[in-house]
């Protein structure tokens, strides 16, 4: 029997001819009404407008490079920004035929404690300056790719509508609105929000985002802590279910009809 040929000798691939996985950090400003980008530089994209970020490093997780790369390009460190709350968004943006370099942009969000803090311009030789840019108006262009594929989708979408969304409620602020006390509006809200994307639990993070986005102006417990909030098993059984418009385990059930009745 002839021998067989040995297999060939792996080359070893250059970062061009990788696919990278990048993160893209998401930072909305203390009101939500802002989001902070920087001009390019020195790199691939050079003269777009682009989110901080960079490459995920070898067992990081999305959550920790978002908060490292956003410390040493803006000096926003834990002071500044809710560290704690840093969490991935559902949205994942493929990158081909950029400069030659394709990657993977996962995008975390991280928001601002208090209003617009200034961010440094630690790296100049990678950035020209960084800018808190109004989510109400379009996008400065030219954009980095990984932030144009953000921006036509729906989590930007939301986004932009969720500070609107929000003054209808807080107007006029009630003590009720930030003391856990939901108002009739945002209880309306709530089951809304519910019935589109299920329970806000860390198995379920397209709920999260959603949920966040559109109690911004309360902090995680208050919102987590709605009469109506899923607990782990009850969010088994739901999806045990696979019918999104009946709620097993709550202290309510919609009924047929949109009717909704106060016991389990």
């Amino acid at each position: 029997m002839a021998e067989l040929d040995p297999p060939p000798a792996k080359k070893a691939k250059t970062k061009a001819e990788k696919v990278c996985v990048g993160v893209g950090v998401v930072v909305f400003s203390g009101d939500k009404k802002s989001v902070l980008l920087g001009k390019r530089k020195g790199a691939h994209g050079a003269g777009t407008w682009a989110l901080p970020g960079g490459w995920l490093e070898k067992g990081e997780t999305f959550e920790g490079c978002a908060l490292r790369e956003l410390e040493e390009e803006t000096g926003l460190a834990s002071d500044d920004v809710d560290a704690e709350a840093a969490s991935t968004i559902p949205f994942v943006s493929n990158n081909r035929g950029m400069d030659g370099v394709h990657s993977v942009t996962v995008f975390a969000r991280v928001d601002a404690k208090d209003g617009t803090p200034a961010a440094e311009l630690r790296e100049p030789h990678k950035c020209d300056a960084w800018v808190w840019h109004d989510i109400s108006s379009p996008l400065p262009e030219p954009l980095f790719p990984p932030l144009r594929s953000l921006e036509e989708s729906a989590y930007w979408d939301e986004a932009r509508r969720a500070p609107a969304a929000r003054a209808r409620l807080e107007s006029p602020r009630s003590p009720a609105n930030t003391k856990g006390k939901f108002t009739a509006a945002e209880d309306s809200l709530y089951l809304s929000l519910l019935n589109k994307w299920g329970p806000p639990i860390k198995k379920n993070p397209n709920a999260v985002a959603a949920f966040r986005g559109a109690f911004a102006y309360r902090s995680a417990p208050s919102w987590r802590a709605h009469v109506n909030a899923f607990n782990q098993s009850e969010f088994k059984e739901w999806q045990a279910r696979g019918r999104q418009n009946d709620y097993v385990g709550f202290k309510w059930r919609k009924l047929p009809g949109g009717q909704v009745s106060g016991t389990r």
